[in-house]
């Protein structure tokens, strides 16, 4: 094997203990990181049967909505119809 060959190798093993590496930093601080709770989770995940009473009611609490689609207005404006009826 000549010089040239040899260093080739060398360099070429170093830059995958080198990605090897960063890979495994990289990796471990996702392992340890904790996902950041949702605070819509609750809502999103409640089935009891009084489910829509309760968004209702914080609905009006919030007084407003701000309704963000790419529906046409001929489907949209049906759908903002039934939301203002409740």
């Amino acid at each position: 094997m000549n010089l040239y060959t040899r260093h080739a190798m060398k360099a070429c093993l170093m830059k995958a203990f080198l990605m090897g590496a960063t890979a495994w930093v990289l990796g471990s601080g996702a392992v340890l990181a904790q996902p950041t709770p949702n605070p819509h989770e609750a809502i999103y995940l409640y089935k009891g049967a009084d489910r829509e009473a309760w968004l209702l009611e914080r609905a009006r609490k919030e007084g407003s909505v701000t309704m963000y689609t790419s529906l046409a207005p001929t489907e949209s404006k049906p759908l903002m119809q039934e939301f203002e009826k409740k």
